[in-house]
């Protein structure tokens, strides 16, 4: 934690998305994006707020690009409620383009879950933030627009 009060917060699933961020903490503020190493994308639990699969980073050899955000230290609880019970807080390094290595905190799942499909709205949601921010497109189409959904309509 800074001694400003703030925070660093690595996003690869839906909070990359400034929209959806700025639901739960409005004074969220762009950092960079940037990639984790080892690591990389899977779908898995049951989030009954996306109809489906959420997304966790897990061991993999691959890499995991995102979003870092600088959130207020107050906004923590709440994020730690959006994302649990499934999800655990760590933090891990994030390597920027230019090389800067920063710690920031994730979410990671905290308990063995089965594979599962995402609904169409969060996949799209993820995809939205990815582009906004200007993930790699290749990263995009390979992580996120190849995987099948499970076809949850609203």
């Amino acid at each position: 934690m800074a001694q400003d009060g703030t925070f660093l917060y690595f996003s690869f699933g839906s909070y990359m998305s400034s929209a959806r961020i700025h639901q739960f903490c409005p004074t969220a503020s762009f950092v960079s994006i940037g990639q984790v190493y080892g690591k990389r994308i899977r779908f898995c639990g049951w989030s009954e707020s996306w109809k489906g699969a959420g997304s966790t980073m897990v061991e993999g050899g691959e890499v995991v690009w995102g979003v870092v955000w600088r959130l207020e230290r107050g906004q923590l609880p709440m994020l730690d409620r959006q994302e649990s019970p499934l999800l655990a807080r760590g933090e891990i390094e994030v390597e920027l383009g230019s090389g800067e290595k920063l710690q920031c905190q994730a979410y990671h799942m905290c308990k063995e879950e089965n594979d599962e499909l995402p609904s169409p709205m969060y996949l799209k949601t993820i995809v939205a933030g990815a582009r906004e921010h200007g993930l790699p497109e290749d990263y995009v189409r390979n992580t996120f627009l190849c995987v099948q959904n499970n076809g949850y309509k609203e």
